[in-house]
Parts: structure tokens; sequence; C-alpha cells
């Protein structure tokens, strides 16, 4: 796949895995509830991960609580044991459905739903998810704070089922029990997960979409600093990405130990996370208390993403052809500039400027496409464009600070391009922007020269002022004639 050809006759041009991470600073203490970690547990601060699921082991040494041992030391009996990573036989139901296993029952004026345990299948009313939030962290409430800072209760049956409804997809029932009071209820028991935590980290988009306009607090944070973004991030619901990204959640927030929402889904290998983080601005430079980048700690899967490689002939093709949904289904701040691996060594925006691609060009251009990247052979996108004949695009790029006089590998402007394929339109416009048509190329060829007909000649020389006006004749006629009159 290549941009179309300028001139067939032209020349060929050559052209980590996770460590075991430091201790989290002490200005995030762990709270007294939780003991001390072994490298075999999850970290304390993660919000969400499926005791079943291999992806939990991801995290599992990259952060440590503050209580954790240094390399040699053998950690204390820690008082209640970590739950493990993977549930042992006849357990799962337990550890799947906490918050009905850990509680009170429920007062028997409440609902039914409340006063009946929810099995290992209730997590969503729809079907469970491909990957479930670990229960551990954001289940078994047994108290709550209402708001910000406020204070501890007993939960009544109505928040047990909200942090149930919240976590298994129930709209009906959230809009049921929500009130302005509750909804930045927090988990006291847990990691103080609001219910937005638990609707984000499960996928549940309606429910998400409610409690957003019931007033949720998409910066709120749990015990490890973490928001619902890096909830939704971690397990990969980029529709629920998308959505909180919307409403203001920021996309390079940090929990206690700097991970971003950008860390939680190169880990886990979300790829359609990673694209949708970076469209909204997220910074992959960004590092944890490790000083580990998301590409350094990032899956096999998703390092592409980081790289700007993932699915780059793809990308190409869709800009080449004009296929927008499929190009902003990929672009991102790290491919926009990408180039071919073969041909002519073409961006997204040489191929949409010299195929006159006009809204794929306005898109590029938004996104932050440069208008001076150069293929093999040293065109710029407005080269393309003028050779083509291709006005609006021309124009487009121009407006975008492209150079009117730039130079490829042989000394070709764009008008010369232009000029030589006859483009008139496309060379009025260019010497309105400041073209030169007296520049010279490697063959010592102005773009007069090169103009094919007498009336495009002239109007070059004319619009530089290279031709004599009337007015410059007569003068210089009667001054001849005075002086060989004397």
């Amino acid at each position: 796949m290549a941009a179309p050809s300028r001139r067939s006759q032209q020349q060929q041009v050559p052209a980590a895995a996770v460590g075991q991470s430091s201790q989290p600073p002490s200005a995030f203490p762990l709270p007294p509830a939780y003991p001390p970690l072994s490298p075999s547990c999850r970290r304390a601060a993660s919000c969400l991960s499926p005791p079943h699921s291999p992806e939990s082991n991801a995290l599992s040494l990259s952060r440590q609580g503050p209580d954790s041992q240094p390399e040699g030391e053998a950690a204390p009996q820690p008082a209640i044991t970590p739950r493990p990573l993977s549930p042992p036989p006849g357990e799962a139901a337990n550890i799947l459905s906490p918050i009905s296993s850990s509680l009170p029952p429920a007062p028997s004026s409440g609902s039914s739903s409340s006063s009946s345990s929810p099995s290992s299948n209730s997590l969503s009313s729809g079907g469970s998810p491909s990957e479930s939030p670990e229960s551990g962290v954001i289940g078994g409430v047994s108290s709550i704070g209402i708001g910000p800072g406020g204070p501890l209760s007993a939960v009544s049956g109505a928040f047990r089922e909200l942090f149930e409804a919240c976590r298994n997809g129930d709209v009906s029932r959230v809009r049921r029990l929500l009130e302005p009071g509750n909804v930045n209820a927090k988990d006291m028991a847990g990691r103080k997960s609001t219910p937005l935590h638990f609707a984000a980290g499960f996928g549940r988009k309606d429910v998400v979409e409610h409690l957003l306009q019931t007033g949720a607090n998409v910066h709120a944070r749990d015990d490890g600093g973490l928001i619902p973004l890096h909830n939704a991030c971690s397990f990969g619901h980029a529709e629920v990405v998308t959505l909180l990204l919307c409403q203001g959640a920021d996309p390079n927030a940090r929990d206690n130990w700097n991970y971003t929402p950008l860390h939680e889904a190169s880990i886990k290998g979300k790829i359609d996370v990673c694209i949708v983080l970076l469209q909204h601005g997220a910074d992959p430079s960004i590092r944890n208390t490790d000083g580990k980048s998301a590409l350094d700690l990032a899956d096999p899967s998703a390092k592409a993403v980081l790289t700007g490689e993932y699915k780059k002939d793809e990308l190409l093709e869709a800009a080449r052809s004009g296929n927008e949904e499929k190009l902003m289904a990929l672009l991102t701040p790290l491919n926009v500039n990408c180039h071919a691996s073969d041909g002519r060594k073409s961006t997204p925006l040489h191929l949409a400027a010299g195929y006159n691609r006009v809204r794929i060009v306005q898109l590029l251009l938004q996104h932050g496409a440069d208008v001076h990247a150069k293929d093999k052979g040293g065109l710029v996108p407005l080269h393309n464009a003028c050779s083509y004949g291709h006005f609006e695009v021309t124009e487009l790029l121009l407006k975008h600070g492209a150079c009117v006089n730039a130079m490829d590998l042989w000394q070709f402007t764009p008008l010369h391009e232009a000029a030589s394929k006859n483009r008139v339109e496309v060379c009025s416009l260019l010497l309105s922007h400041g073209a030169d048509p007296t520049l010279v190329n490697c063959h010592g060829k102005s773009a007069v020269d090169m103009a094919p007909t007498p009336e495009l000649k002239e109007r070059l020389s004319c619009k530089f002022n290279l031709v004599p006006s009337l007015s410059e004749k007569a003068f210089f006629f009667l001054f001849n004639s005075f002086y060989w009159h004397l």
C-alpha cells in the first residue's frame, strides 16, 4: 500500500517483566484491618482482581503494603490469612458472593432480594462477566460512611442491596435504592469503595450512567487511591471507560503507588481500553513508584499499542480508503504519524492527502498529524495534494502550517508538482500563500519552466511579477525612444 506515485521515474532513496517492587510511600498506609502482604498475595492496593483469573498474578508483586518485609527477612504471621489467588474447591461460591455471606441477615421488612443469599452466579443479572472483580476487595460490606468523612453506621438492608445491585447490574433496584445521601457511600469494612467503584469494576454501564446522573463522584478514591476508572480499565470495560472519561475522569489519575489507569489496562493486556485512554490524553510516560512506565509493565499483547505499531497497516489503509470508523477505532497520538513499513513509507496524512480524503485529513490534523512529515523521497503531504490537484486538501494543509516552498530530495516544491500537472487553481492558491515560482529543482528547472501551457507560464510569471505590466512596457518604450532621440 503506497501513496499515489508522484514521478514514475523517481529513484529509490533509502530511508520487562514485572519484578518485585519497592515499598509504597509511608504517606499512604493501609488500614489496620489489612495483614502484611507476602509476595504471593495480591497487592493490597488493587481494587479488583478475580481470584479465579490467572491475570490476577500480573500485579501480585507490583504493589506491596508498607508492612512487607525486606528480602531475606521472614514476614510475621498475619493475623488474618490472606485470600488465596485461586479459591479452594467448594469455596468459589463464598468468594464470589461475599456480601451476603459476611453480612447479618437483612430485616424481615426488607425486600425479598435482600433476604436471600446470592449464589456465585449472581454476579450479573444477564450472565457472569468474563472477568469478575475480586469480591474480597470490593465486597464484604459491614459498615458504611456516607459522603466524604461521613459517620460510620450499621449497614441497613437498603445499603447492602445498593452495593449488590450495583455489582449485579440491576438498574431498577439501583434506581429504587439510590438517593443523593448514599450515592457516594463507602464500604468501610472493605476497600472503602463507592457504588461507582462496584459498577465500573463489573462493567455495569447502565448502572454507571445512572450513578453519574445522580451525582456519583468520578474522582472518588478507595483505600489504595484508585478511582472507578482504574477498576474499569483493569477489567477491560471499554464502554464504561469511555463513559467515565467523558464525565471528567482523569486518564492520568495515580493511585498510592503512582499506577495510572493505563498501567492497569496495559498490564492486563486490555488493548481496546489502552486505545481509548490514549485517545483521551493518557500519558504513557508516567512512571510508578518503581520507576516503571505502562510500556515497561505491559502484557506482550498491549506493547504494540504503546509503541504505535498496533494494526499499523490497517490504520494506513483506513486513511487511504477514507474509512473514518476504522481510522478512529485505531488512531492514537502514538500512531497518528506512523510510517508505512514499505513502499514510499507514507504517513496516514500523506495517503489521505494524495487520495483526496478531506474528512480524514481533517480528523488527522485535529489529532496531531504532522504536516511537515516526510516520506522516503522527502515529500510532505502538501506535495501529494498539489500533484493531484486536490484544492480543498491543499487549503487545509496550508491553514495548518504546511510549508508552501517545502522541497523533496530533488528540490521539487509543491508548486513544481502543481505546475507540471497543469493544476491551475492549485497553482493560484499556492502563489497566494507565498509560493516562489523562481525556485529551481535539481535539474535547474523552475515551476514556470515546467508549466505545460503558455497560459500557465504567463500566469505564474505575472503573479510573481516576472512579466512587466503594460504601464511598465510603455515607460520603457518612451524612455528608450527619448534616449535614442538624444
